[in-house]
């Protein structure tokens, strides 16, 4: 599959972007998180402004963490000045709100449902003798209600899948792993999901022992690994009838699509559209309404990662 619709996103002095880790649609603009700071774009690319600025003052943060929609607003949450700061779809700030939490249980990143509250990842405070929950609920004060049971943070680093679908659950992916797993709102603790079926090319457990996930990251550079190991789920999504996600193998992105009525699966890869989509660094998916946008950034520091657009007619 190689007929996206190619979306490059202009780069200026004001606009140079890493990579994208957040990404929120509204109307006709693109709202983008990277190097932790908010990027506004029109649908076809080109630069319109910066959300905020970083400061310290009440209409700016330190590092926008997070961004979401609360109603008709961009929510922007920077969890080191423990702020969320509410700016108006053309860039104007609004408020700002101080965001409650213990040393154990405080969120670096969250995930609005649509039945109310929000689902949370927490921060690992380092402390010795100190477990930190890797996942909570938050009411829609922002009031911190619990802590899911089932996951504990051992290390300092973001991980991979979290994403709120349709389904008004949390979907969670752990790097180097063919488990999906689901935190509910209206439990507290997270279960498995999905198994996915890698077959000879499931990552060995064998090769996992002793090793922490910086040490497993470094394997994964290895040419010996990209050519056998397909186990890396990036950015699944869930409705009503299907479970998607995208998965890295032999520095190709495949696409999978599971009928949960049918049980039938579907799988394709994406080649490269005109050159324009790396796929083999900082590969990042978004699920929309009409489609799925993936992204990745070259190696060019002076260029922008380029969206891609597919419609979920892909199968048809």
């Amino acid at each position: 599959m190689n007929d996206g619709e190619i979306i490059e996103l202009e780069a200026t002095d004001k606009s140079l972007l890493a990579y994208i880790d957040g990404f929120v649609i509204d109307d006709d603009k693109f709202f983008i998180r990277s190097r932790g700071e908010v990027f506004a774009f029109d649908r076809s690319g080109r630069h319109l402004f910066n959300v905020g600025t970083r400061g310290r003052a009440a209409n700016e943060y330190t590092q926008a963490d997070c961004i979401f929609m609360r109603g008709d607003s961009l929510a922007v949450f920077d969890w080191q000045a423990r702020r969320m700061l509410f700016y108006d779809t053309d860039g104007g700030y609004l408020s700002n709100m101080t965001i409650n939490g213990s040393e154990d249980e405080y969120p670096c990143r969250m995930i609005p449902l649509s039945s109310g509250g929000y689902i949370v990842e927490n921060v690992f405070n380092g402390v010795p003798g100190i477990i930190t929950p890797m996942f909570g609920r938050m009411n829609d004060d922002f009031g911190y209600e619990y802590s899911y049971s089932g996951f504990n943070r051992k290390d300092g680093y973001n991980q991979g899948c979290l994403l709120a679908g349709k389904e008004n659950t949390l979907l969670y992916a752990d790097f180097f792993s063919d488990s999906v797993y689901r935190a509910a709102p209206d439990s507290m603790e997270i279960a498995l999901a999905y198994r996915i079926d890698f077959g000879k090319h499931k990552l060995p457990e064998s090769l996992k022992q002793g090793k922490d996930t910086y040490e497993l990251f470094q394997t994964s550079n290895t040419e010996e690994f990209t050519d056998n190991i397909a186990t890396n789920v990036v950015c699944c999504n869930e409705t009503a009838d299907k479970f998607r996600f995208v998965f890295m193998f032999r520095k190709e992105v495949h696409y999978v699509e599971y009928d949960k009525k049918s049980g039938g699966v579907s799988t394709i890869m994406i080649e490269d559209p005109e050159g324009k989509l790396n796929t083999t660094t900082g590969l990042f998916t978004y699920y929309a309404e009409d489609g799925f946008y993936i992204s990745a950034k070259s190696d060019d520091i002076d260029s922008n990662p380029v969206l891609v657009k597919f419609g979920y007619d892909v199968f048809e």
